[in-house]
């Protein structure tokens, strides 16, 4: 069983990046990541993986 981890707000620049040069070339463009919008991207993607008391607060995730 492998076990989940989560991506790091560069990971997810990279690939917001290249989702918005594949969208930009079939003219369907993905608005620009706004400054103001950093902190709350990087906190949505740590949530999932809270622990206390060593014990993760999500007890996992729906696969599909």
């Amino acid at each position: 069983m492998s076990k989940i981890r989560g991506i790091t707000l560069p990971e997810f620049e990279y690939l917001l990046l290249y989702a918005q040069q594949t969208h930009e070339a079939k003219n369907e463009p993905i608005p620009q990541l706004q400054d103001s919008q950093i902190d709350q991207i990087d906190s949505c993607l740590k949530t999932p993986f809270q622990t206390f008391g060593g014990r993760y607060l999500y007890k996992g995730f729906l696969l599909f």
